[in-house]
């Protein structure tokens, strides 16, 4: 596995971009001349600083106050049309409801009614239904003796877990249209969308409110033993807003619907080429599928070498 993460460093000569088609297909490359040769970058093609090293990324996470997500985030949300953005969403979406994307105390206290939703209970009832979606998505490829890797298992495996976990019905979802929203959601913060795009993403974005505001005004009726139930009633006994106002509802639940599914399946998949590209590694796994121990060093150090998401 340590062969994996060797490559060559780019030759920096001014102006590298991530927007760069041959750095977006293989960034590794650039990702090692950034640490060694110019570890706080500036990206052009993106307009953001590209902080490389582990000491550095680590000092600007932990300080709040210099390097505020609510600015860094925040500032750049559907960038160059936020205006326009904001009044579809208000119009015909339920309102211009940003991420969550907060710094401490109030995601604090976001965090601490969103972990209600994460009950023992559920958390530990979520592996049989996972090994269940696996088992019937990878039978419907096993005939046939080829799968895309993300069409064919880890979009439709993560996002039908979500959506079942969240209480969606999925016959009336489907992966397609998670696929949708996700993009819709994720464009507003590429900062790689032109005027169309955005209006087209305005429009799913609409969609994927509304439908989440459905739901949440039947759970507070009718409330049930998923994860809407429990954000919609989920209650702090002390401290100020000890409820989730309903914007914070709604991008919660948009919240799960995207983090809960696209970085998952992208992981997935990362460790599937992993596999199909490192002779005799899977031969290697097979006999030891069983211990905890292995299998989590392995989920781990592709995580390392092939992350799902490539900057914070």
């Amino acid at each position: 596995m340590a062969s994996l993460a060797a490559t060559d460093a780019l030759e920096l000569k001014g102006g590298e971009t991530r927007l760069d088609p041959l750095i977006r297909n293989n960034p590794f490359p650039f990702y090692r001349a950034l640490r060694q040769q110019d570890p706080v970058y500036y990206d052009p093609g993106i307009d953001v600083w590209l902080v490389t090293r582990y000491e550095d990324a680590v000092a600007v996470l932990r300080d709040d106050e210099a390097f505020s997500l609510e600015h860094g985030y925040q500032d750049r949300y559907a960038n160059g049309f936020i205006d326009e953005f904001a009044a579809i969403l208000d119009r015909d979406g339920g309102g211009f409801i940003r991420d969550l994307a907060l710094d401490p105390p109030a995601h604090t206290r976001i965090r601490r009614l969103t972990e209600k939703a994460f009950t023992a209970h559920r958390v530990k009832a979520l592996e049989p239904r996972v090994r269940q979606i696996t088992i019937d998505l990878i039978e419907k490829v096993a005939d046939r003796g080829s799968a895309e890797g993300m069409a064919d298992i880890g979009g439709p495996l993560t996002a039908q877990f979500i959506c079942e976990q969240l209480g969606f019905d999925w016959s009336e979802v489907g992966t397609q249209k998670v696929a949708v929203w996700t993009k819709a959601v994720l464009d507003q913060i590429g900062r790689m969308q032109d005027r169309e795009d955005m209006l087209q993403n305005a429009r799913e974005m609409c969609e994927l409110q509304n439908y989440i505001i459905r739901y949440i005004e039947e759970r507070e009726q009718h409330p049930r033993e998923d994860m809407i139930s429990d954000i919609v009633h989920a209650e702090l006994a002390d401290g100020e807003n000890p409820r989730l106002s309903r914007q914070e509802q709604i991008a919660t639940i948009r919240a799960f619907v995207i983090a809960g599914n696209d970085t998952t399946a992208s992981a997935i998949v990362n460790l599937l080429l992993v596999l199909a590209t490192n002779p005799g590694l899977a031969e290697e796994l097979y006999p030891q599928v069983d211990d905890d121990r292995v299998m989590m060093r392995f989920v781990e150090e592709v995580l390392r070498i092939q992350p799902p998401v490539h900057g914070l």
